[in-house]
């Protein structure tokens, strides 16, 4: 510690779990000093925001956050478009770009992702964009007016969000994955089989198993695209969207042990003494997997930067794990998933329905007796259950094949399972049979806002 009785906290990263361990440090330590560097220019952000704001459905000033001190009483330094350089483990202190050195009693680091570039010919080309930040949006939507036909590079949950926000605002859009099918990390064929049908019927295409060669310009604007298929696409604009990686710049030399991300115990210290991290820029136990991974995920990032804050303070608790979790709504088409949805061997069993007619498929995956992953498409009734289920690794027994169509052995069991939050709370109306009666006490405010106190 300083020799100061006043501790001093450094927070590298100004979003989602950098924000969250600072709000939770300030919770037990009215005096703490707080510090965070943030690369950004931009006050902190909601990021899951940025395709509503692209899409016109939200306004910029909606999306920030709320400030630590609205009534001033207490302070975080919060040092904008300042990036973090190198970390000197053994002095405690981190080097800026400007060449100053902050020291720290406790560090965290929240660094996030960094977009993963593509290699192709051109990317400096007028019209090519990367989207990942407020930044990238805004750059977006000041070329918008020039832009009438946009390709998008990357069909995973950034690509499609980011196709679907531009197709919302009226522009004609390709979408191209090198897999063989679009959000291969969270839907099975089936699954992507019925979203690639509802994005073509409204209008997005999109191209599978093939890559951009090279982009194409007209006096230094782009002006269409070539696929390593020989395929050509016109457009005006090009969206860089492959995904992201642990932004891993700082811990360069810093002895701090990495590997897809930095590797953290259960209480999300590093092999460091007196350095925390947290968010997409670690690895954290994923249950559903049994193993230490990178779950890039909002959520999560809270919950893991609470954690971390509160452990920075002096606190001892577990972090029980991160499941990845994703929700989008695509034109109207709800697609929800969770945990483990593309299983290799023999470990596993899945119970499915589905009705492509009505673009419904709903799947289960179950290791032993637990639940392990679902994908919801269309229809997610009943998934607030089976999130609490996957999440509290609840064993089903002889369950397992009536979950799906919920029927009384699956009602009976969560009722028995979760008695104290379906008894005498909500005045159910007598036409609601049992199962509906479970889904409402699920989406109520005040289910949720007993979840809210668990975190």
């Amino acid at each position: 510690m300083s020799n100061s009785s006043i501790m001093k906290y450094l927070i590298i990263g100004n979003s989602a779990s950098g924000r969250s361990a600072a709000q939770e440090i300030l919770k037990c330590d009215s005096s703490a000093k707080i510090t965070i560097i943030s690369e950004e220019k931009s006050p902190a952000y909601y990021r899951p925001l940025i395709s509503h704001l692209l899409a016109r459905d939200i306004a910029k000033e909606k999306i920030f956050m709320e400030p630590f001190n609205p009534e001033g009483e207490q302070e975080v330094n919060t040092r904008l478009g300042e990036r973090a350089t190198a970390i000197d483990a053994q002095a405690k202190t981190v080097s800026l770009d400007n060449g100053e050195k902050l020291s720290y009693d406790r560090l965290l680091l929240s660094t996030g992702g960094r977009p993963i570039v593509p290699q192709i010919e051109r990317l400096e080309t007028d019209g090519v964009y990367q989207f990942n930040s407020l930044g990238d949006v805004e750059k977006i939507i000041g070329f918008s007016d020039k832009t009438a036909r946009a390709v998008v590079v990357g069909g995973g949950l950034s690509g499609i969000r980011s196709a679907c926000a531009l197709r919302q605002i009226g522009k004609e859009v390709a979408v191209v994955e090198l897999l063989d099918r679009p959000l291969w990390t969270v839907l099975d064929s089936n699954g992507a089989e019925i979203v690639r049908r509802h994005l073509e019927s409204h209008g997005i295409k999109i191209v599978t198993g093939t890559s951009i060669k090279e982009i194409l310009s007209t006096n230094g604007r782009v002006s269409g695209v070539t696929l390593s298929d020989g395929q050509r696409l016109d457009c005006q604009t090009v969206i860089l969207s492959i995904g992201v990686r642990p932004n891993l710049d700082l811990v360069d030399d810093s002895g701090l042990k990495v590997n897809r991300g930095i590797l953290v115990n259960r209480s999300l210290q590093t092999s460091v003494s007196d350095i925390y991290a947290a968010g997409d820029v670690c690895e954290t136990y994923d249950p559903t997997l049994g193993e230490f991974t990178v779950n890039a995920n909002w959520t999560c990032a809270v919950q893991q930067g609470k954690l971390a804050g509160r452990n920075m303070r002096g606190g001892d608790e577990v972090y029980q794990g991160s499941i990845a979790t994703n929700s989008l709504d695509l034109f109207g088409l709800a697609c929800i998933t969770g945990g483990v949805t593309n299983p290799n061997g023999g470990r596993f069993q899945i119970v499915s329905k589905t009705n492509p007619g009505r673009d419904v498929y709903r799947k289960l995956v179950f290791k032993g007796d637990l639940i392990v992953g679902a994908i919801f498409i269309g229809e997610v009734r009943g998934v607030g259950a089976i999130s609490r289920l996957l999440k509290d690794r609840v064993p089903l027994g002889g369950i397992k094949d009536s979950i799906l169509e919920e029927k009384r052995p699956y009602v009976h069991f969560l009722r028995s399972l979760y008695r104290d939050d379906l008894e005498d709370e909500i005045p159910w109306r007598q036409e609601l049979w049992s199962t509906e009666k479970y889904k409402k006490k699920f989406d109520d405010e005040r289910w949720r806002q007993r979840e809210r106190t668990k975190e």
